[in-house]
């Protein structure tokens, strides 16, 4: 399976976007906005699962799942072939059957389960899927007839991930290779935005002393936008404030990673961070 040339533009833009996205509660939304221009569905969500707390919340393009309705998921979501894949403990009418295909189609899935593109119809048919409690009770509901599925987190008892719905025809190979290539760099732009909002979290408390970065070797004006980088901003944020063209933050900010010997704005971040802690005053208790 080979990719045209619009798609492989297409990919790369993507890639591009991922790589943009600071803020770690947003990243579901931003993600998913991308992504169905790119696997076209009806439906795409973001889940967190518990499977066997019976927990699961989600966020949905392009409308939400009322809550009555998830709590009709919660019910049955045992019955989701991958998760009860990947909780051998929960029942299932077809266990015996998904575990067979899923070792002949995607060998050493259950035990490495992230970052690879799955679909329904590759461990049940669609008359197996039509007799579960989870399709008439859930599925049906939403005209969800067919789902191309990538898992981004999967511990003993959590797991987060990326579905796509279909109702007239199911997802095709090429889908499939789309996602399989986005999904490193998905995991990554998600590990990044994480980074980088527990740095603007770590670094909210701190006076904005860009001044003492200095200290890393850069000139006043390249500690200055450091700083601003270190509190989350964007390349046009920090042209604005800073009252420069965006080219030149740009200009600045190769020059502050070869001096700090970092690649990217996360690891030049981190070494602005650890300046800003050190030369913040120390907390008194209160009396």
């Amino acid at each position: 399976m080979h990719l045209g040339s619009s798609d492989m533009t297409a990919l790369l833009e993507a890639i591009r976007r991922f790589y943009t996205y600071t803020d770690v509660n947003l990243f579901p939304f931003q993600i998913q906005s991308e992504l169905v221009k790119l696997i076209s569905c009806d439906l795409s969500t973001y889940n967190e699962i518990k499977p066997l707390e019976q927990k699961a919340s989600n966020i949905t393009i392009p409308y939400a799942v009322p809550e009555e309705q998830m709590s009709v998921f919660r019910r049955s979501m045992h019955e989701h072939p991958y998760i009860n894949l990947l909780n051998p403990a929960l029942p299932h009418p077809f266990k015996d059957d998904i575990r067979e295909k899923a070792r002949k189609r995607h060998p050493g899935y259950i035990g490495s389960p992230e970052g690879r593109a799955v679909m329904i119809s590759d461990v049940l048919t669609q008359k197996q899927f039509h007799r579960l409690v989870l399709y008439n009770e859930f599925y049906r509901g939403h005209e969800i007839e067919y789902q191309l599925l990538v898992n981004l987190a999967n511990q003993p008892s959590f797991v987060a991930g990326l579905t796509f719905n279909r109702s007239r025809r199911d997802f095709s190979e090429r889908d499939r290779l789309m996602l399989n290539l986005l999904c490193p760099h998905i995991l990554q732009a998600f590990r990044n935005a994480r980074l980088l909002s527990k740095i603007k979290f770590d670094t909210s408390s701190l006076e904005p002393e860009p001044g003492g970065l200095t200290s890393l070797g850069l000139t006043s004006r390249e500690a200055e936008v450091l700083g601003w980088v270190a509190y989350g901003k964007t390349n046009a944020d920090i042209a604005v404030i800073c009252g420069m063209s965006v080219e030149t933050v740009k200009k600045h900010l190769y020059r502050i990673y070869s001096k700090l010997g970092v690649e990217n704005r996360v690891a030049a971040a981190m070494c602005a961070m650890n300046v800003l802690k050190r030369q913040a005053p120390p907390e008194t208790s209160a009396l």
